[in-house]
């Protein structure tokens, strides 16, 4: 049975993770986006790709995408690593049920499920925006939309999914606090939130 302590505790760990990832920031972004990190990196991207489209730079771009490519790959494997070695542990030493310890270990389970299918929707959108970049711009527009929007739309997804799973591996640390202190959760849950608004989101 979770206590009104750990309950309250998880519903701070999910506000401030998928409250605030996927309802107040992308609502700030959408109203004000040059206030945000991401509003400003969004319009140097799509500048990055017109200099890549004008000038037809197409060496350059694969080979940013392919650096970028290494690293959300090694993540991938990394999430799913990590899911694999606390699911066999859990599997083998304990009993699966609904008790407070199950909870933090389902908790810890799904923060790097989503890290590894983040990070595999990150390569995705790489590796469509690898295929777009060395088409002719004449192809892509008779068939989609303007190239330099699809473009920069296909690597703001992959970047963002890149930064969404990240953050996950972040949060795991909150995760992982749980099972020494309940306050150590939630403090490090608030710390590392704090530090992404100050440092990353809005700086």
């Amino acid at each position: 049975m979770i206590s009104l302590l750990d309950f309250s505790a998880l519903a701070i760990f999910f506000i401030c993770t998928i409250g605030y990832h996927s309802i107040y920031y992308p609502y700030r972004l959408s109203r004000a986006p040059m206030s945000t990190a991401k509003g400003k990196i969004n319009l140097y991207r799509r500048s990055w790709v017109e200099e890549i489209v004008e000038k037809r730079d197409v060496l350059t771009a694969v080979q940013q995408v392919r650096n970028l490519t290494m690293v959300a790959t090694m993540f991938t494997s990394s999430s799913l690593l990590i899911l694999g070695v606390i699911a066999n542990i859990f599997m083998t030493k304990y009993s699966p049920g609904r008790d407070i310890f199950s909870i933090k270990v389902y908790l810890l389970m799904t923060i790097f499920g989503a890290s590894f299918l983040l990070f595999l929707f990150s390569l995705r959108h790489l590796n469509y925006f690898s295929i777009l970049i060395g088409a002719k711009k004449e192809v892509v527009e008779s068939t989609e939309k303007d190239m330099v929007e699809m473009l920069s739309e296909r690597l703001n997804l992959a970047m963002n999914r890149y930064t969404l799973g990240a953050r996950c591996f972040y949060y795991s640390l909150a995760a992982m606090a749980w099972f020494f202190s309940t306050w150590a959760f939630v403090a490090i849950t608030l710390l590392i939130t704090a530090m992404v608004i100050v440092t990353r989101d809005f700086k």
